[in-house]
């Protein structure tokens, strides 16, 4: 991989980009793996729990029991936490907390989502090809039988977010032609809270995301890798993984 750019974009590559264009040269152009925080495992942990949910929803009509949801997210973490993916040096739990934590998180997510929607498709995943060929790959967590997009979340903190200016809410709405969204967020802290957000987007909503997502495809396709404002929480050792290396690092 090292030394070219991917053949696709996604979601995650353009934030990567925005949030900073030397952070995503090193990651997608020079291929250096980077370190995650425990948060990261214990948000994919809960939503690999909800994926299992709502297929076996969608299938049988009978989505997984609490405690099957829980042992299902539980057995994730245990299984990914020793990967070289996860950076518990720098972290601020130990993994036996993090683990625990995981399951009152599974716990408050069963609790309050798992009945609450009806999935038409669980990880459905989403293609575009622009007018150079280009393609744009995307997963969306599920689908409702109403129509509705949702991504689940396990954030730290609950900010109301604007969702018609979500980048990957709305481009997935426009790839999957439709204009409902919602967010599934459960707080990570010690006793987990849960919010559900959702909005209608529009065409200019859509338009609005692409051209965005076009002038990022622009700034990769020129090379211009912009390193983060002086400052910003992104150009810092706590929040970058490759501080050591960067130029405009250490």
């Amino acid at each position: 991989m090292k030394g070219t750019i991917r053949s696709y974009l996604s979601v995650s590559q353009i934030r990567k980009y925005m949030t900073c264009g030397m952070q995503y040269y090193y990651r997608y152009v020079e291929g250096i793996p980077e370190k995650m925080g425990s948060a990261v495992l214990r948000g994919t942990s809960v939503d690999n729990a909800a994926n299992e949910h709502f297929l076996k929803q969608a299938q049988t009509n009978k989505g997984l029991t609490q405690s099957q949801f829980v042992d299902f997210a539980v057995n994730v973490h245990e299984k990914e936490q020793d990967s070289d993916t996860f950076d518990w040096e720098k972290d601020d739990i130990t993994k036996d907390i993090s683990k625990d934590r995981t399951s009152k998180l599974a716990e408050t997510y069963h609790k309050d989502f798992g009945d609450k929607f009806k999935a038409k498709e669980v990880q459905v995943e989403l293609v575009s090809v622009d007018d150079g060929g280009e393609e744009f790959k995307g997963f969306a967590d599920f689908i409702t039988v109403d129509g509705v997009i949702v991504d689940n979340k396990v954030k730290k903190r609950n900010v109301t977010p604007d969702l018609t200016r979500d980048l990957q809410l709305v481009k997935y709405a426009d790839m999957a032609n439709v204009d409902k969204v919602g967010m599934a967020v459960v707080q990570d802290i010690a006793t987990p809270k849960t919010f559900y957000h959702h909005a209608e987007v529009t065409q200019d909503d859509k338009d609005r995301v692409n051209k965005r997502i076009e002038h990022v495809k622009s700034g990769i396709a020129n090379k211009v890798f912009m390193p983060a404002p002086e400052g910003s929480w992104a150009c810092t050792q706590k929040w970058c993984s490759f501080w050591e290396i960067c130029e405009f690092g250490k």
